[in-house]
């Protein structure tokens, strides 16, 4: 080889070296930008493919869920229009099966069953039974307001009697006219029944005095000692029958009120009578 060649060889050599190190370092300086702009190319090109795959995963489930849906949707029609299709059968032959049937049970009743003219007798009777009913009720009702009525008009009557007999210091005298007497004329006076106050407590007087004899006359006579029969002084007999003398003379009292009790029923109507005449 000869001389020229291994300078021209050096040369390059060096020459070569010198830029490989001069590029090496200049691509060094500019590394991090170039990775910079490596991974946004890289980025870029993955969101892209990325929002393209998942498009792609979106109109694909969208299509199978349109197709899905309109199946569902088709078989789900078709269900409700056969359901309204059997319920429409159904209510016509509910129709006319009933139809059939009043008809049918219509004259099996007319013919069997029921008698129109003997049902209205027959509800005509219960008719007048329940008008007769309610008759006799208020009939009955009535009487027992009557009844009340009379009792307690005899009830009244014969408080007016048990008060108009302890008044007789009330009634007058020829001289001096009585409280329930109006100097005015008998028009003006106090009157029960229709009757004068100051009659009725003399009547009631009258009648508690008599009915008081009638019990003493029926009364047995007293039976005398033997001893002051006989002239002789009175034993202690006799000194217990003035012990038992108050308790004889009450029950005395209790059996005259009970004869004028019984002896007023009379009394007691009478002014009544005197009061419708």
């Amino acid at each position: 080889m000869s001389v020229a060649y291994l300078t021209l060889r050096e040369t390059a050599t060096k020459r070569t070296t010198h830029e490989f190190f001069e590029w090496t370092r200049a691509s060094s300086a500019q590394a991090e930008t170039e990775m910079e702009a490596i991974i946004n190319i890289q980025r870029t090109w993955r969101g892209f493919n990325a929002r393209k795959y998942v498009a792609m995963l979106h109109f694909r489930a969208t299509e199978i869920k349109r197709v899905w849906r309109g199946y569902k949707g088709r078989e789900a029609a078709r269900w409700v229009k056969h359901q309204s299709l059997t319920d429409a059968e159904r209510a016509y032959y509910d129709q006319m099966a009933t139809q059939i049937q009043k008809v049918y049970r219509g004259r099996l009743s007319r013919q069997q069953k029921q008698d129109f003219y003997r049902r209205k007798q027959y509800v005509d009777h219960v008719t007048a039974q329940s008008a007769k009913l309610t008759a006799a009720n208020e009939a009955n009702v009535a009487k027992l307001k009557e009844y009340l009525q009379a009792e307690a008009e005899e009830q009244k009557g014969k408080e007016f009697v048990a008060i108009t007999q302890d008044l007789h210091h009330l009634v007058g005298t020829s001289h001096i006219p009585g409280v329930f007497n109006s100097r005015y004329g008998e028009q003006f006076s106090t009157t029960a029944y229709g009757i004068p106050l100051e009659s009725h407590i003399r009547e009631n007087v009258s009648n508690k005095i008599h009915a008081s004899n009638q019990l003493k006359a029926t009364k047995p006579p007293r039976r005398k000692n033997k001893a002051a029969v006989m002239g002789e002084a009175p034993t202690k007999r006799i000194s217990r029958k003035k012990k038992n003398s108050k308790k004889k003379r009450r029950e005395r009292k209790a059996a005259a009120a009970a004869a004028v009790e019984e002896g007023l029923g009379a009394t007691i109507a009478q002014p009544r009578a005197q009061a419708q005449a």
